[in-house]
This record gives structure tokens, sequence and C-alpha cells, in this order.
């Protein structure tokens, strides 16, 4: 997050589908993620990498969160 420009992120209420937020040179977008529920942590990282690039770092919180 520091590298992208952040020193929190702070997230209120709750998405109405599945969603992941994308921050890309200050602009900050909530993408849908219908395309990636079910799928394990590090599947899904590995499915944002193919399509963002691999480039990109990933946060994530896992199903238990």
């Amino acid at each position: 997050m520091k590298y992208a420009g952040y020193d929190a992120l702070a997230v209120q209420g709750k998405a109405d589908q599945p969603s992941y937020i994308y921050i890309d040179n200050g602009r900050v977008e909530i993408r849908d993620a219908s395309h990636l529920w079910g799928q394990s942590a590090f599947e899904t990282c590995d499915s944002l990498k193919a399509e963002l690039g691999k480039g990109v770092s990933i946060l994530t919180i896992g199903p238990a969160a």
C-alpha cells in the first residue's frame, strides 16, 4: 500500500457482490470479482496476475475475513 501512496485504507460496509479494490497511479476502483468467487487465495492471486499483469502486488484477506 505504501508504494501506491497510501498509509492506510479504511473499508466500511459490505459489497453487494464479490469485489476487489484496484489502485493504480492514484486512481482507486472497486471492481467486480464474481469471476474469482470460489477460488482459493492462491488461485485468486494467480488469476489476478494473469488478468492485470505480473507486476501487480496483491494483498488478500482470504475466506476467514
